[in-house]
């Protein structure tokens, strides 16, 4: 009889340790109680798992350095442990594009995408070149030759600082997208008046230019005039200088970000509403950014 109590006793033992293993892990956060995927109280039915992984995926679109496993846990405790996780996650994302890590992720893309990734050390060695036969040309009595060098290499030393340009001043988008399309790489990727035309419309607009706007924009590029978006010029610099400056520009700007952080080509409305959010901030690429990311559709939350 007692060794069949004692037998009871073991297999009850058994049984409970058992069935304790089946169970989540419980963490306990002052007075919530939190599961990977069950809701966080007071956050809207939002699981840990949910708002984990809005922190991984925010680091690794908008910074280049990542956070450890360790920290990216910390930061998701501290969204959660938020009064208000909404806002929460608004000042995170908000954190993190005034860094200068996010400067160089954005900038990283755009010459990835619009110059087959060339980078700032690129720029720089092929200015210094350009100022060598400027300070040539110079000796030999070259003035104009000498001016047209050192121009290419002012402009490629622009772009070898476009990230700290951008970091200084995220307002200063369309100047950017110039120092992008205006130099000497741009031109030599995209030969010629007409395919650099048709690369500008393509990089910054997302469509091809129409039959009419191929004409003009190549008769302005090559200094014979032309009307393009309903503006005239006569050179190269005037013809960028009206494409990144139109509205067109602007609703190229949001695609290329929708495209980056949900993509997708954003709607009518959504369209509309990203254009007003960057008239009415002074073109800041920042807010524009900060909006995209902080969405349900890309939070998931």
């Amino acid at each position: 009889m007692n060794g069949l109590k004692l037998f009871s006793v073991i297999l009850l033992s058994g049984i409970t340790i058992l069935s304790c293993t089946k169970k989540e892990t419980i963490i306990n956060y002052e007075d919530k109680v939190i599961t990977g995927n069950e809701p966080v109280g007071g956050s809207d039915g939002v699981s840990q798992l949910q708002v984990r992984n809005f922190v991984n995926n925010l680091y690794i679109d908008l910074s280049v350095a990542q956070p450890s496993p360790i920290e990216i846990d910390s930061i998701t405790n501290n969204l959660i442990l938020s009064n208000d996780i909404q806002k929460a996650k608004k000042d995170l994302a908000g954190q993190l594009v005034k860094k200068r890590d996010f400067s160089r992720r954005i900038i990283e893309g755009l010459l990835f995408e619009m110059l087959n990734g060339i980078d700032s050390a690129d720029a720089y060695r092929q200015a210094t070149v350009f100022f060598t036969i400027a300070a040539s040309e110079m000796q030999q009595g070259n003035i104009p030759q000498s001016q047209y060098n050192r121009l290419l290499g002012d402009k490629l030393i622009s772009l070898s600082n476009i990230v700290g340009t951008f970091y200084a001043n995220p307002s200063g988008i369309v100047e950017i997208h110039k120092t992008i399309i205006d130099n000497y790489f741009y031109d030599e990727i995209n030969m010629g008046a007409e395919n650099y035309v048709i690369s500008c419309f393509e990089n910054l607009f997302f469509r091809l230019p129409t039959t009419y706007e191929l004409t003009e924009g190549v008769s302005m590029c090559n200094g014979q005039g032309g009307v393009v978006l309903r503006k005239s010029g006569s050179s190269k610099n005037a013809f960028a200088d009206i494409m990144v400056n139109s509205d067109e520009f602007l609703e190229g700007l949001i695609k290329r970000m929708y495209l980056k952080f949900l993509q997708k080509t954003p709607n009518s409305e959504e369209l509309q509403n990203g254009f007003n959010l960057l008239i009415n901030n002074n073109k800041d690429l920042q807010i524009l950014i900060t909006e995209i990311v902080t969405s349900k559709e890309y939070a998931k939350f």
